[in-house]
Protein backbone atom coordinates (compact mmCIF):
# COMPACT_ATOMS: atom_id res chain seq x y z
CA UNK A 1 0.00 0.00 0.00
CA UNK A 2 2.18 2.56 0.84
CA UNK A 3 4.67 2.22 -2.36
CA UNK A 4 0.75 2.17 -4.37
CA UNK A 5 0.71 5.28 -2.53
CA UNK A 6 4.30 6.78 -3.09
CA UNK A 7 3.55 6.24 -6.78
CA UNK A 8 0.49 8.25 -7.02
CA UNK A 9 2.11 10.97 -5.04
CA UNK A 10 4.68 11.21 -6.74
CA UNK A 11 2.97 12.55 -10.31
CA UNK A 12 1.52 14.86 -8.78
CA UNK A 13 4.66 15.95 -6.65
CA UNK A 14 5.40 19.90 -8.07
CA UNK A 15 7.93 22.23 -6.28
CA UNK A 16 6.63 24.61 -4.45
CA UNK A 17 6.30 28.18 -5.89
CA UNK A 18 7.34 30.29 -3.20
CA UNK A 19 10.12 28.15 -1.96
CA UNK A 20 12.88 30.63 -0.31
CA UNK A 21 16.24 28.25 -1.99
CA UNK A 22 18.29 29.58 1.22
CA UNK A 23 16.39 28.44 4.22
CA UNK A 24 13.82 25.62 2.72
CA UNK A 25 12.46 22.95 0.70
CA UNK A 26 9.10 22.37 -0.12
CA UNK A 27 6.58 19.99 -2.47
CA UNK A 28 3.34 20.27 -3.05
CA UNK A 29 1.67 16.90 -2.98
CA UNK A 30 -2.29 15.16 -4.07
CA UNK A 31 -3.13 12.03 -1.60
CA UNK A 32 -5.99 9.99 -2.52
CA UNK A 33 -7.91 8.62 0.41
CA UNK A 34 -11.12 5.88 0.89
CA UNK A 35 -12.44 7.21 4.10
CA UNK A 36 -15.44 5.53 5.94
CA UNK A 37 -17.20 7.81 8.08
CA UNK A 38 -20.59 8.28 10.37
CA UNK A 39 -22.13 11.42 9.39
CA UNK A 40 -24.87 13.48 10.24
CA UNK A 41 -27.65 13.77 8.03
CA UNK A 42 -28.77 17.60 6.66
CA UNK A 43 -32.83 17.84 8.35
CA UNK A 44 -33.77 20.91 6.96
CA UNK A 45 -35.07 22.02 3.26
CA UNK A 46 -31.77 22.34 0.90
CA UNK A 47 -31.14 26.34 0.72
CA UNK A 48 -32.88 27.79 -2.54
CA UNK A 49 -31.50 31.48 -1.66
CA UNK A 50 -30.22 33.54 0.27
CA UNK A 51 -33.65 34.08 2.05
CA UNK A 52 -33.61 30.30 3.56
CA UNK A 53 -30.12 31.22 4.83
CA UNK A 54 -32.35 34.24 6.85
CA UNK A 55 -34.22 31.40 8.29
CA UNK A 56 -31.75 29.11 9.84
CA UNK A 57 -29.96 32.32 11.20
CA UNK A 58 -33.40 33.64 12.54
CA UNK A 59 -34.23 30.36 14.37
CA UNK A 60 -30.51 29.72 15.10
CA UNK A 61 -30.91 33.35 17.36
CA UNK A 62 -34.04 32.11 18.88
CA UNK A 63 -33.42 32.17 22.76
CA UNK A 64 -35.12 28.86 23.04
CA UNK A 65 -33.16 26.96 20.03
CA UNK A 66 -31.43 24.61 22.34
CA UNK A 67 -35.57 23.44 22.40
CA UNK A 68 -36.68 24.22 19.18
CA UNK A 69 -34.00 24.33 16.63
CA UNK A 70 -32.76 20.44 15.02
CA UNK A 71 -30.77 20.93 11.90
CA UNK A 72 -29.72 16.99 11.97
CA UNK A 73 -32.21 14.49 11.14
CA UNK A 74 -29.78 11.29 11.90
CA UNK A 75 -26.49 9.67 10.96
CA UNK A 76 -25.35 7.35 8.51
CA UNK A 77 -22.23 5.53 7.46
CA UNK A 78 -20.70 6.85 4.21
CA UNK A 79 -17.76 6.19 1.93
CA UNK A 80 -16.51 7.93 -0.06
CA UNK A 81 -12.93 9.30 -2.30
CA UNK A 82 -11.05 12.63 -1.75
CA UNK A 83 -8.03 13.93 -2.90
CA UNK A 84 -6.20 16.19 -0.46
CA UNK A 85 -3.78 18.02 -1.00
CA UNK A 86 -0.77 19.52 1.12
CA UNK A 87 2.71 21.17 1.51
CA UNK A 88 5.35 19.44 2.82
CA UNK A 89 8.48 21.84 3.93
CA UNK A 90 11.87 20.94 5.38
CA UNK A 91 14.87 23.34 6.48
CA UNK A 92 17.03 22.77 3.27
CA UNK A 93 20.10 21.63 5.64
CA UNK A 94 18.48 18.41 6.49
CA UNK A 95 14.60 17.34 8.12
CA UNK A 96 13.71 18.23 10.94
CA UNK A 97 13.88 15.41 13.83
CA UNK A 98 10.02 17.11 14.60
CA UNK A 99 7.13 17.04 12.35
CA UNK A 100 4.65 20.05 12.80
CA UNK A 101 1.18 18.75 11.08
CA UNK A 102 -0.68 21.84 10.91
CA UNK A 103 -4.75 21.74 9.95
CA UNK A 104 -6.29 25.16 8.91
CA UNK A 105 -9.05 26.73 10.18
CA UNK A 106 -12.95 27.84 8.30
CA UNK A 107 -12.90 30.21 5.05
CA UNK A 108 -9.27 29.69 5.03
CA UNK A 109 -6.61 27.12 3.39
CA UNK A 110 -3.39 25.41 4.17
CA UNK A 111 -1.25 29.19 3.18
CA UNK A 112 -2.57 30.27 6.53
CA UNK A 113 0.53 28.54 7.34
CA UNK A 114 2.46 29.86 4.55
CA UNK A 115 1.22 32.58 3.02
CA UNK A 116 2.90 34.29 0.20
CA UNK A 117 2.13 38.16 1.27
CA UNK A 118 5.29 39.38 3.86
CA UNK A 119 6.21 35.65 4.94
CA UNK A 120 9.05 36.89 7.09
CA UNK A 121 5.43 38.67 9.21
CA UNK A 122 3.19 36.02 7.98
CA UNK A 123 4.52 32.77 7.17
CA UNK A 124 4.82 30.26 10.13
CA UNK A 125 6.06 27.30 8.25
CA UNK A 126 8.87 30.09 7.56
CA UNK A 127 9.58 30.69 11.30
CA UNK A 128 9.47 27.14 12.03
CA UNK A 129 11.75 26.14 9.50
CA UNK A 130 14.36 28.77 10.74
CA UNK A 131 14.41 27.05 13.72
CA UNK A 132 14.78 23.28 12.40
CA UNK A 133 11.56 21.89 12.20
CA UNK A 134 9.57 20.02 9.61
CA UNK A 135 5.95 21.47 8.45
CA UNK A 136 3.02 19.82 6.55
CA UNK A 137 0.05 21.62 6.44
CA UNK A 138 -2.87 20.11 4.14
CA UNK A 139 -5.87 21.67 2.83
CA UNK A 140 -9.18 20.12 4.28
CA UNK A 141 -12.07 18.82 2.52
CA UNK A 142 -14.07 21.47 0.61
CA UNK A 143 -11.40 24.00 0.64
CA UNK A 144 -8.24 24.69 -1.46
CA UNK A 145 -7.02 21.97 -3.67
CA UNK A 146 -9.03 19.37 -2.16
CA UNK A 147 -12.21 17.61 -3.23
CA UNK A 148 -15.22 19.31 -2.31
CA UNK A 149 -18.46 17.36 -1.89
CA UNK A 150 -21.83 19.09 -0.87
CA UNK A 151 -21.73 21.46 1.63
CA UNK A 152 -24.40 19.60 3.68
CA UNK A 153 -22.37 16.50 3.32
CA UNK A 154 -19.01 18.07 4.68
CA UNK A 155 -18.27 17.86 8.56
CA UNK A 156 -15.69 17.50 10.74
CA UNK A 157 -16.22 13.47 10.70
CA UNK A 158 -14.59 13.45 7.35
CA UNK A 159 -12.28 16.30 8.46
CA UNK A 160 -10.85 13.86 11.51
CA UNK A 161 -10.91 10.73 9.55
CA UNK A 162 -8.74 12.44 7.12
CA UNK A 163 -6.45 13.86 9.37
CA UNK A 164 -5.96 10.44 11.01
CA UNK A 165 -4.95 9.04 7.41
CA UNK A 166 -2.30 11.76 7.07
CA UNK A 167 -0.50 11.55 10.31
CA UNK A 168 -0.40 7.37 9.78
CA UNK A 169 0.90 8.24 6.40
CA UNK A 170 3.46 10.40 7.81
CA UNK A 171 4.42 7.87 10.49
CA UNK A 172 5.06 5.08 7.57
CA UNK A 173 7.63 7.78 5.75
CA UNK A 174 4.78 8.14 2.77
CA UNK A 175 4.63 11.29 2.90
CA UNK A 176 7.05 12.46 -0.25
CA UNK A 177 9.81 14.97 0.39
CA UNK A 178 10.99 17.94 -1.50
CA UNK A 179 13.93 16.31 -3.40
CA UNK A 180 12.32 13.13 -5.58
CA UNK A 181 15.74 11.46 -5.12
CA UNK A 182 15.54 11.50 -1.14
CA UNK A 183 14.94 8.61 1.08
CA UNK A 184 11.76 8.34 2.97
CA UNK A 185 11.50 11.27 5.88
CA UNK A 186 10.03 9.14 8.89
CA UNK A 187 9.71 11.48 11.70
CA UNK A 188 11.21 11.42 15.27
CA UNK A 189 7.78 13.07 16.73
CA UNK A 190 4.90 14.58 15.67
CA UNK A 191 3.07 17.64 17.07
CA UNK A 192 -0.11 18.16 15.82
CA UNK A 193 -1.38 22.07 15.38
CA UNK A 194 -4.36 23.06 14.48
CA UNK A 195 -6.05 26.78 14.08
CA UNK A 196 -10.01 27.09 14.65
CA UNK A 197 -11.68 24.61 12.88
CA UNK A 198 -8.39 22.72 12.54
CA UNK A 199 -8.00 22.96 15.97
CA UNK A 200 -11.53 21.44 16.52
CA UNK A 201 -10.26 18.50 14.05
CA UNK A 202 -7.03 17.87 15.61
CA UNK A 203 -9.03 17.85 19.46
CA UNK A 204 -11.52 15.72 18.22
CA UNK A 205 -8.81 13.11 17.06
CA UNK A 206 -6.52 12.99 20.24
CA UNK A 207 -9.64 12.91 22.15
CA UNK A 208 -10.44 9.44 19.92
CA UNK A 209 -6.29 8.33 19.60
CA UNK A 210 -4.31 10.51 22.91
CA UNK A 211 -1.03 9.22 21.68
CA UNK A 212 -1.18 9.97 18.31
CA UNK A 213 0.88 12.87 18.62
CA UNK A 214 3.51 14.16 20.97
CA UNK A 215 2.64 17.01 21.67
CA UNK A 216 -0.95 19.29 20.65
CA UNK A 217 -1.43 22.89 19.64
CA UNK A 218 -4.67 24.16 19.55
CA UNK A 219 -5.46 27.86 18.50
CA UNK A 220 -8.71 30.18 18.29
CA UNK A 221 -10.51 27.38 19.98
CA UNK A 222 -12.05 27.00 23.49
CA UNK A 223 -15.00 25.57 25.12
CA UNK A 224 -18.40 26.53 27.14
CA UNK A 225 -20.46 24.14 28.98
CA UNK A 226 -18.40 21.21 26.78
CA UNK A 227 -19.35 23.15 23.00
CA UNK A 228 -18.00 26.37 21.66
CA UNK A 229 -19.28 29.57 22.51
CA UNK A 230 -23.02 29.80 21.19
CA UNK A 231 -22.39 33.35 20.96
CA UNK A 232 -19.88 33.67 18.87
CA UNK A 233 -21.30 30.80 16.35
CA UNK A 234 -24.38 32.93 15.98
CA UNK A 235 -22.57 35.98 15.33
CA UNK A 236 -20.79 34.41 12.70
CA UNK A 237 -23.40 33.04 11.16
CA UNK A 238 -25.00 36.03 11.14
CA UNK A 239 -22.68 37.55 8.55
CA UNK A 240 -23.00 34.59 6.15
CA UNK A 241 -24.49 34.11 2.43
CA UNK A 242 -24.49 31.39 0.33
CA UNK A 243 -21.06 31.57 -1.56
CA UNK A 244 -22.17 30.85 -5.10
CA UNK A 245 -24.50 33.96 -5.56
CA UNK A 246 -21.00 35.79 -4.21
CA UNK A 247 -17.88 35.08 -6.88
CA UNK A 248 -17.94 33.05 -10.38
CA UNK A 249 -14.42 31.46 -8.32
CA UNK A 250 -17.14 29.43 -6.08
CA UNK A 251 -19.69 28.61 -8.86
CA UNK A 252 -18.90 25.05 -8.49
CA UNK A 253 -20.13 24.75 -4.98
CA UNK A 254 -23.81 23.68 -3.99
CA UNK A 255 -26.54 26.36 -2.34
CA UNK A 256 -24.90 24.52 1.33
CA UNK A 257 -21.60 26.53 1.17
CA UNK A 258 -21.71 30.03 2.63
CA UNK A 259 -19.50 32.79 2.58
CA UNK A 260 -18.69 36.27 4.44
CA UNK A 261 -21.36 39.08 3.03
CA UNK A 262 -18.41 41.48 2.30
CA UNK A 263 -14.68 42.39 3.82
CA UNK A 264 -16.00 44.11 7.00
CA UNK A 265 -17.89 41.48 8.14
CA UNK A 266 -14.68 39.43 7.78
CA UNK A 267 -12.67 41.71 9.95
CA UNK A 268 -15.51 41.86 12.60
CA UNK A 269 -15.57 38.39 13.28
CA UNK A 270 -11.90 36.98 12.33
CA UNK A 271 -9.44 40.66 13.69
CA UNK A 272 -9.69 42.85 16.55
CA UNK A 273 -9.89 46.99 15.01
CA UNK A 274 -7.81 48.82 14.88
CA UNK A 275 -4.58 46.21 15.60
CA UNK A 276 -4.33 44.76 12.01
CA UNK A 277 -3.55 45.61 8.54
CA UNK A 278 -5.72 46.40 5.52
CA UNK A 279 -4.01 45.59 2.70
CA UNK A 280 -3.38 42.25 4.63
CA UNK A 281 -6.52 41.66 5.20
CA UNK A 282 -7.24 42.13 1.59
CA UNK A 283 -4.94 39.64 0.55
CA UNK A 284 -6.57 36.96 2.94
CA UNK A 285 -10.20 38.04 2.01
CA UNK A 286 -9.49 37.80 -1.46
CA UNK A 287 -8.05 34.24 -0.98
CA UNK A 288 -10.99 32.64 1.44
CA UNK A 289 -13.03 29.98 0.79
CA UNK A 290 -16.06 29.15 1.29
CA UNK A 291 -17.41 27.20 5.00
CA UNK A 292 -20.09 23.80 4.51
CA UNK A 293 -23.33 24.75 6.62
CA UNK A 294 -22.64 21.35 7.90
CA UNK A 295 -19.40 22.26 9.31
CA UNK A 296 -20.86 24.46 11.97
CA UNK A 297 -23.56 21.60 13.10
CA UNK A 298 -21.69 18.57 13.26
CA UNK A 299 -19.34 20.18 15.84
CA UNK A 300 -21.69 19.11 18.56
CA UNK A 301 -21.64 15.74 17.91
CA UNK A 302 -17.71 15.36 18.26
CA UNK A 303 -16.31 13.87 21.40
CA UNK A 304 -13.92 16.60 22.39
CA UNK A 305 -12.86 15.26 25.92
CA UNK A 306 -9.30 14.17 26.45
CA UNK A 307 -8.35 12.48 29.40
CA UNK A 308 -5.94 10.01 27.84
CA UNK A 309 -3.50 13.04 26.56
CA UNK A 310 -0.49 12.61 28.52
CA UNK A 311 1.12 14.89 25.52
CA UNK A 312 1.68 18.77 26.26
CA UNK A 313 -0.81 20.47 25.06
CA UNK A 314 -0.67 24.30 24.87
CA UNK A 315 -4.48 26.44 23.87
CA UNK A 316 -3.09 30.09 22.61
CA UNK A 317 -5.77 32.01 22.04
CA UNK A 318 -6.11 36.17 20.77
CA UNK A 319 -7.33 38.38 23.26
CA UNK A 320 -10.04 39.49 21.42
CA UNK A 321 -11.59 36.77 19.89
CA UNK A 322 -14.88 37.50 18.67
CA UNK A 323 -16.06 33.62 17.95
CA UNK A 324 -14.51 31.62 20.65
CA UNK A 325 -14.63 34.20 23.58
CA UNK A 326 -17.73 36.43 23.03
CA UNK A 327 -14.86 39.02 22.34
CA UNK A 328 -12.49 38.73 25.42
CA UNK A 329 -10.51 35.97 26.21
CA UNK A 330 -8.98 36.54 29.37
CA UNK A 331 -11.54 34.80 32.23
CA UNK A 332 -12.78 31.92 29.90
CA UNK A 333 -10.29 30.36 27.75
CA UNK A 334 -9.88 28.93 31.24
CA UNK A 335 -10.34 26.77 33.15
CA UNK A 336 -12.21 24.70 30.51
CA UNK A 337 -9.95 24.59 28.47
CA UNK A 338 -7.87 22.70 31.49
CA UNK A 339 -10.15 20.42 32.14
CA UNK A 340 -10.88 19.20 28.57
CA UNK A 341 -6.65 17.87 29.13
CA UNK A 342 -6.52 16.83 32.55
CA UNK A 343 -3.54 14.06 32.00
CA UNK A 344 -1.50 16.23 29.95
CA UNK A 345 1.71 16.96 32.08
CA UNK A 346 2.89 19.85 30.03
CA UNK A 347 -0.36 22.00 29.64
CA UNK A 348 -0.29 25.35 28.95
CA UNK A 349 -2.42 28.44 28.01
CA UNK A 350 -1.62 31.67 26.15
CA UNK A 351 -3.60 34.68 25.82
CA UNK A 352 -1.61 36.97 22.70
CA UNK A 353 -2.68 40.47 23.66
CA UNK A 354 -4.01 42.62 20.88
CA UNK A 355 -5.26 39.91 18.39
CA UNK A 356 -8.95 38.77 17.12
CA UNK A 357 -9.94 35.21 16.16
CA UNK A 358 -6.94 34.86 13.33
CA UNK A 359 -3.34 34.85 14.73
CA UNK A 360 -1.36 34.17 11.57
CA UNK A 361 -1.98 37.52 9.93
CA UNK A 362 -2.04 39.67 13.26
CA UNK A 363 0.44 42.21 12.99
CA UNK A 364 1.93 40.39 16.11
CA UNK A 365 1.89 37.24 14.54
CA UNK A 366 5.36 36.06 15.26
CA UNK A 367 5.18 36.67 18.90
CA UNK A 368 2.29 33.92 18.36
CA UNK A 369 4.88 31.99 16.81
CA UNK A 370 7.62 32.35 19.38
CA UNK A 371 5.54 31.36 21.80
CA UNK A 372 4.74 27.79 20.05
CA UNK A 373 8.27 27.06 19.44
CA UNK A 374 8.55 27.84 23.35
CA UNK A 375 6.16 25.34 24.14
CA UNK A 376 8.31 22.78 22.03
CA UNK A 377 11.31 23.43 23.00
CA UNK A 378 10.94 22.96 26.80
CA UNK A 379 9.13 19.81 25.97
CA UNK A 380 12.19 18.62 24.01
CA UNK A 381 9.89 18.23 20.88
Amino acid sequence: MALVLFLFISVFMLPAAADDLLRKSCVDFTIPLTLTTTDLIWGRPKFESDVDVTSLIFDFNRRDFMATFSPISGAQENTRSYKISGSHCEPRSSPGSTLLIATHGGSLDRSYWDSGYQPSNYSFADFALAKGYSVLFHDRVGAGQSSAISGYDTQFSIHVAALDRIVQYAKAGSIPRPSRGASNYVPGKIVLIGHSMGSITTNALVATKPDIADGVILSGWGYNSGVPNVFGLVAATKQLKIANSMSRRWKSYDNGYLTFVDIFSYINIFYKVPNFDMATVQYVFGRSWPIAVMEFFSIGALNLASPGVKAPVLFINGEYDYIMCGCYCPGIVEPAARSFFPASVKYESYIQPNTGHILNTAPNATGTYQVIINLLLKNGL
